[in-house]
Parts: structure tokens; C-alpha cells; sequence
């Protein structure tokens, strides 16, 4: 490699990758070569993003059972590097990077990022945090778990709060659930939050892994979620107390690295309970979306820190705490899904004094799946004196928002609220 050509950092995307235009930008002065799982037929999102990936970068595309025949196309490129910002995408990058050798999570760490009774076990072993934790495999397995509610249901693999369950009764569990030997689910211990009303009763820890050693950027903080699980807020700094804040920092660090992350960003979700903070989950990639919110709050841009620290290179960590607070809100389409038809007050919204940003993110036309899983329909982002001033300036945003959404053949009008979507008509 050379000054003039410092080599290239291979990026494997997939659902929930940041765009690629914003990972080109931000791997500069490396090239970037974008891998990627081949699309399904019909999977008109994924088709959309290699085509936008293939304009700006070479692509290289992986078939399901030939992953080695991407190798040397890769090699080609003379990689000094590889990471990926996609859940999905973290065992294809995992075994990209062993046979091209180069740095990444190992094999037993990727297993533990994607599979969510492995994570409880690595964290009780390493003395971090102790949740019960259970696999099933069919529908009696299931129901035997829930002897002892309430409990969380979800997918062994899964992101994005789809098909989780808080069942306080088991006679409450949908009786559709997919749960079977290609579909096992875990059945977890409730973590009881403390009442935080309107704020949520968790957090998310950002870190940054540096040849083992863990680094906290940040405690993020949340508004309450919506039923069951679904996230509508962050902002920055959370509302907690130094003591607090630097307990629920250190168990996140040490979460990190019992599962064994030793390199690059961490997404470490902490449960704020009555006896202290404990771990929900260990992502091994970006939070969604936090990128935009730390490099507002923070001046950091943390898709050039992943992809410097995969380039072997060293990256800027410090900064100065946010002198404001710092928000995202995201209006949550309705668990019943629907058709996206349009927004009404964007304009005025745009106005408002502290709001810096109104993005919508799903498109007219767009599919709306029912269910409980997470869709945003937008990104309000701004900045405010304090959290109680955060909070009315996000009423005031979201009072001046209507989308229509059609259900059933028939157009209809929601509101916007922190407490979800009213429909009005």
C-alpha cells in the first residue's frame, strides 16, 4: 500500500446498513468494496441498495452456498481491511475475513453476537450479568418455559423488536407464532424496569473496542417504548446521575468484552431496574441511527472510526461532553400496518425553533408491515436546554403532523403522539 493508495476496507451491507454514499464518504482515503448477500428474487429493498452500492464502488455479490468463489474477486481489491454495520451480515463478514485473513470478530464472538442464548451464557460465565434464559423448539417447549411469567419471547436471531413478546400470560401468546427446529425462539426473564415515565426505563451504550481494550463513547439515552418493545426516542446525555451513568458505562464495557468483542463499535442495551442496571443485549455493530445523533452532540463521526479501526489505523475517541441536549424521535407506523399515503406539516415542523432536521423515511406507496416490529416512518432531530425542554418541543413538532395511512382500502388520518399513532378517522 502506498500514500497515494492506502488499499481498500471491504464493508458487507445489509438490512439496516447506513447508505452507501454515506459509507464512501467516510472511508476516505481508503476505497471502499462493498460485499453483499445476492438478493432474493423479489426483494426489491435489497436489489434497490446493491444497485445504489454498484454505482459508487465496486460490488462484489455473494451466492448462499458459495461464499468462497467471492474470495479471490475480493482479494483482487487488495483489502487492508473489512467490517459490516448489518446485524444479518455479521457471520458473512466473519468468514470473509478468515479466508481472506484478515482482522475481525472471531467465530466464537460472532456466535454470541447473533445468537441470543449464547450472549446469556458467555455474560453469566464471565460474571456480568445472570438472566434465565431458555431455547425452544416447538409449540409444548414453548408453553413449558412460560410456567414462569411474565417473560420476554423472541426469535434465537433476530433485530429490530420482530416477533417479540412480552407475555405476562401465556394464554396471551399468538398462536401463530413460527416457533420450530429451523425457527427456535428464547424465552427470557423479564427484566422489571423502574418506573421512568415519560423516559424510558433503559439505556444504550456506545463503545468502541480498540485491540481488546473497550472505550465508552457515550450513555444514550430513551423515551419510554411503545408497546411491546418498539423504540420512538434517543437523545444525549441520558438522564441519569454521574454515579449511575458511570455503573451503567462500566457494565456495559465489561459486557463487551465478555463476549468478545475486541475490535470496533459496540451497541450495548442496559435495563434500568430497582436493584441496578442489567444487561439486555450486546449488538456488535452501529446503533441504528446513533451515528447522526453523536456526530451532532459530539463531533464524532463513528462510520469513520469503525472503518479506520478496520483498516488497522488509529481514530480519534475524545471529546468534549454535549453542552445541550441532544434528540432523534421517530413516529412509529401502527402495529396494524398499512399503506403509506403521505405527511401533512413537514414545512412547519422544519420551522420550529431547536428542531435541525425533519427526514421522512418511508416512501408514498411504501408498505407498512403489521405487527411488532419497529418501522419508523420519519427522523425529527434538534436540540434543546434540557430534557423537559426536549420533550415540549417534540410535542410541539409532533402537533403540527398528520399522516395518512390507508388500512383496508381506505385512506386514514393518524396523529402523532409520544404515546403512538391515533387514528382520527
Amino acid at each position: 500500500m502506498t500514500a497515494a493508495d492506502p488499499g481498500a476496507i471491504i464493508v458487507v451491507l445489509g438490512p439496516g446498513s447506513p447508505s452507501p454514499a454515506r459509507i464512501v464518504r467516510a472511508a476516505t482515503p481508503y476505497r471502499v468494496v462493498f460485499a453483499t448477500a445476492r438478493a432474493a428474487a423479489g426483494d426489491a429493498a435489497r436489489e434497490s441498495t446493491a444497485v445504489l452500492a454498484a454505482s459508487l464502488a465496486p460490488l462484489i455479490e455473494v451466492g448462499p452456498d458459495e461464499p468462497g468463489t467471492a474470495v479471490p474477486l475480493l482479494a483482487a481489491h487488495r483489502p487492508v481491511g473489512i467490517t459490516t454495520f448489518a446485524d444479518g451480515a455479521l457471520e458473512l463478514t466473519a468468514e470473509l475475513a478468515a479466508a481472506l485473513g484478515l482482522d475481525y470478530h472471531s467465530a466464537d464472538a460472532v456466535a454470541a453476537l447473533t445468537g441470543k442464548s449464547r450472549q446469556r451464557a458467555r455474560l453469566a460465565d464471565a460474571g456480568v450479568d445472570r438472566t434465565r434464559s431458555v431455547v425452544v423448539t416447538d409449540r409444548a417447549e414453548l408453553e413449558a418455559a412460560l410456567s414462569r411469567c411474565p417473560a420476554v419471547v423472541k426469535p434465537q436471531r433476530g433485530q429490530g423488536s420482530v416477533q417479540t413478546y412480552l407475555v405476562r400470560d401465556p394464554g396471551h401468546l399468538p398462536a401463530d407464532l413460527p416457533v420450530g427446529p429451523d425457527r427456535p425462539f428464547v424465552v427470557e426473564e423479564y427484566l422489571a424496569g423502574r418506573d421512568e415515565h415519560p423516559f424510558g426505563d433503559y439505556v444504550s451504550v456506545e463503545t468502541v473496542s480498540v485491540d481488546g481494550r473497550v472505550h465508552v463513547l457515550g450513555v444514550t439515552g430513551k423515551l419510554a417504548l411503545l408497546p411491546p418493545f418498539r423504540e420512538q426516542a434517543a437523545f444525549v446525555p441520558a438522564r441519569l446521575d454521574p454515579a449511575e451513568s458511570a455503573a451503567v458505562a462500566d457494565l456495559a464495557a465489561r459486557a463487551v468484552s465478555a463476549v468478545g468483542v475486541a475490535r470496533g463499535l459496540a451497541h450495548t442495551e442496559i435495563k434500568l431496574t430497582p436493584d441496578g442496571p442489567r444487561v439486555i443485549e450486546v449488538n456488535g455493530r452501529l446503533g441504528g441511527f446513533i451515528d447522526e445523533l453523536y456526530a451532532r452532540a459530539f463531533g464524532l463521526d463513528l462510520l469513520a472510526i469503525e472503518l479506520a479501526l478496520a483498516a488497522g489505523a488509529s481514530a480519534p475517541l475524545d471529546h468534549e461532553p454535549a453542552g445541550q441536549v441532544y434528540y432523534q424521535y421517530f413516529n412509529l407506523g401502527p402495529t396494524g400496518g398499512g399503506t403509506f399515503v403521505g405527511t401533512e406539516g413537514v414545512a412547519a415542523v422544519r420551522a420550529l425553533a431547536g428542531v435541525t432536521g425533519y427526514r421522512p423515511l418511508v416512501a408514498r406507496g411504501a408498505s407498512i408491515p403489521a405487527g411488532v416490529s419497529t418501522t419508523e416512518l420519519d427522523l425529527l432531530t434538534g436540540h434543546a436546554a434540557d430534557h423537559d425542554a426536549m420533550l415540549e418541543d417534540i410535542d410541539k413538532a409532533l402537533a403540527e403532523l398528520t399522516f395518512t395511512i390507508a388500512q383496508d382500502g381506505a385512506n386514514r388520518v393518524w396523529k402523532p403522539g409520544r404515546e403512538g399513532l391515533e387514528c382520527l378517522s
